[in-house]
C-alpha cells in the first residue's frame, strides 16, 4: 500500500531535479543597462539591469589606465581611435564591497569615484562592460561663438578630480587633423573639493588663434584614463564678428553739471535711460563731481565710465541734497524689471546698484549716510551674472553691521546673491569694509584691489 506514494514522491523529486538543471543549463548572464553617476569618491550607487537578483550575484570593477596626455589622445581622436573598454574584467578583480541586492533588476552598493569599468558575474555568466563616470556633453550654450567669447557647455561627469580640478576642453578640427585647446574658466572659481557643479557645467572661451570653421567639442576630464576621459563630440562653430565701436552717452548731454553743487540725480537717470533704449551702451562722465540725491539704477546692458576715477566722482553731500533711501518709480520700468522690492526689504540702499550685464570702469565714489555702498549688485532671482567694476575708487566711512536678521553689512561693493562671471579689479576700497557678499558661494575674480581702513 506504502509503494505507490513512495514511488509517486521519487518522480516528483526526480522531476524537480531535472527543471532545475534545465534552468541552469538555460541561465543567462546578467545584463548592466544603466548605473546612477556621477560617483564620487566612496559614494553610493545603484546599478540597474537583468538577472541581477541571483543569490551568488557579485560586482566586479576594473580600472582604466593609461598614460597619454590630452594633446596626444586629440590626436588620436583625429586618427580614428575609438572608444573599446576591456571586454572581461582583468585577472584579480576588485569586487564591489558593501553590496545589497535590492531585486533582480537592481542592486545597491559604494564605490569609489574616476572613470571605471563594471562586469556583474552571477552563476551564468558575465555581463558586458559598462563604463561609470566618463565624461558625456549633452549641449553646447551657443551654436555659434566668436573667439575670446565666454561660453558654457552642460554634461555630467566632465570633472573627476577636486583637488584641483584638471579638466581641459578642445576643438578638433578633423579635415585639418587639427586640435585647439580652450581657455577654461572655472578656474576662477574653484573653491576646493565643495563645488559639486563643476561636472555639470564648464565655461570656457575659444583662444583668439582658432580659425573661423566648424568644429567638434570634446572635453576630458583630466584624468589618464585614455579615450574614456574624453566626452563628446558636439558641433560648435567658430565665426569672428564685426567689429563695432561702442555707443557713448555723456551724461552732460543730458543736464549733468558735475560741479559738486548741483543734484545730477535727474539728469544721469535720463543718460541710463537713452543708454538702454539704445540696446545698450556707455554712459561716459567727463571729469567732474556728480552729487546723487538717491540710488541710481544701472539696467542690464548698460556700463558706466569715468576719465579717471580721481577725476570723474560721484559723490552724496548732504548740504546739496539729501539721499533719499526711497526707491522712486521711474521711467526705466519695461527697459528692466523693477528692482525695489527687493531693496524695500533694507534699511539701507547702495549709490548705484547694477543688475547683470554690466561695467564700471574708472570711477570715483565717495558715499555718505545714509547711503550704504558705493556699489550694490542684486537680482530679485537671487543670481548675479557678468558684473564687471575695474580700475575704480571708493571711499565709505560707515561701520560695518549686522543685525539679528542677517541683514547685510555696509561697505564699499556689496555683492547680494549668487555671484558668477564676475570681476573686481585694480580697485583702490577705503572703509572699514571692502567687499561684502551675501548668498551661497562667492564666485567671481578678484585681483590687484588695494583695501584701507582710512
Amino acid at each position: 500500500m506504502n509503494e505507490l506514494p513512495r514511488r509517486s514522491l521519487g518522480m516528483a523529486l526526480g522531476g524537480l531535479f531535472l527543471v532545475g538543471f534545465a534552468a541552469w543549463l538555460r541561465a543567462e548572464p546578467p545584463a548592466i543597462t544603466y548605473v546612477t553617476q556621477p560617483v564620487r569618491h566612496w559614494e553610493a550607487f545603484f546599478v540597474f539591469g537583468e538577472g541581477l537578483g541571483a543569490k551568488k550575484v557579485q560586482l566586479l570593477q576594473g580600472r582604466i589606465e593609461d598614460e597619454r596626455s590630452p594633446e596626444e589622445l586629440c590626436k588620436a581622436l583625429l586618427a580614428g581611435e575609438t572608444f573599446n573598454p576591456p571586454s572581461k574584467p582583468p585577472e584579480k578583480p576588485i569586487e564591489v564591497g558593501r553590496l545589497h541586492v535590492l531585486g533582480p533588476q537592481a542592486i545597491g552598493g559604494v564605490l569609489q569615484g574616476g572613470v571605471q569599468v563594471l562586469w556583474a558575474k552571477t552563476e551564468g555568466g558575465i555581463s558586458p562592460p559598462f563604463v561609470v563616470n566618463r565624461p558625456e556633453v549633452f549641449f553646447v550654450e551657443l551654436d555659434e561663438v566668436a573667439p575670446g567669447e565666454e561660453c558654457r557647455v552642460f554634461g555630467r561627469n566632465m570633472v573627476q578630480s577636486f583637488y584641483p580640478p584638471q579638466p581641459s576642453l578642445w576643438l578638433l578640427d578633423r579635415g585639418k587633423k587639427v586640435a585647439h585647446r580652450c581657455e577654461w574658466g572655472n578656474r576662477f572659481d574653484y573653491q576646493g573639493h565643495l563645488n559639486y557643479q563643476l561636472p555639470y557645467e564648464l565655461r570656457f572661451k575659444v583662444p583668439d588663434a582658432v580659425p573661423d570653421g566648424a568644429y567638434e567639442l570634446w572635453v576630458h576630464n583630466g584624468l589618464k584614463t585614455g579615450l574614456h576621459g574624453f566626452g563628446g563630440p558636439v558641433p560648435l562653430t567658430v565665426r569672428r564678428r564685426e567689429a563695432s565701436r561702442p555707443k557713448l552717452i555723456d551724461v552732460r548731454e543730458h543736464g549733468a553739471k558735475g560741479d559738486g553743487l548741483t543734484d545730477d540725480s535727474p539728469a544721469l537717470e535720463k543718460a541710463v535711460l537713452a543708454a538702454a533704449e539704445a540696446g545698450g551702451a556707455t554712459v561716459f562722465f567727463p571729469q567732474g563731481d556728480y552729487v546723487l540725491s538717491r540710488p541710481l539704477r544701472v539696467p542690464p546692458g548698460v556700463n558706466l565710465r569715468g576719465f579717471r576715477p580721481s577725476l570723474s566722482r560721484l559723490i552724496v553731500r548732504a548740504d546739496v541734497a539729501r539721499f533719499s533711501l526711497e526707491c522712486p518709480k521711474d521711467s526705466l520700468k519695461g527697459k528692466t524689471q523693477d528692482w525695489a522690492p527687493l531693496f524695500r526689504k533694507m534699511p539701507q540702499m547702495p549709490m548705484v546698484y547694477l543688475i547683470s550685464d554690466s561695467r564700471v570702469e574708472d570711477l570715483g565714489f565717495v558715499a555718505a549716510e545714509p547711503a550704504q555702498w558705493c556699489i550694490a549688485a542684486a537680482s530679485p532671482k537671487g543670481q548675479i551674472e557678468r558684473i564687471v567694476i575695474r580700475n575704480c575708487e571708493m571711499e565709505n566711512p560707515h561701520t560695518p553691521w549686522i543685525t539679528k536678521d542677517w541683514a547685510p553689512a555696509t561697505g564699499c561693493i556689496g555683492l547680494l546673491g549668487y555671484a558668477r562671471f564676475c570681476e573686481i579689479r585694480g580697485c583702490r576700497l577705503r572703509g572699514l569694509s571692502g567687499i561684502d557678499h551675501v548668498g551661497t558661494g562667492l564666485k567671481c575674480r578678484m585681483m590687484d584691489n588695494r583695501f584701507s581702513p582710512t
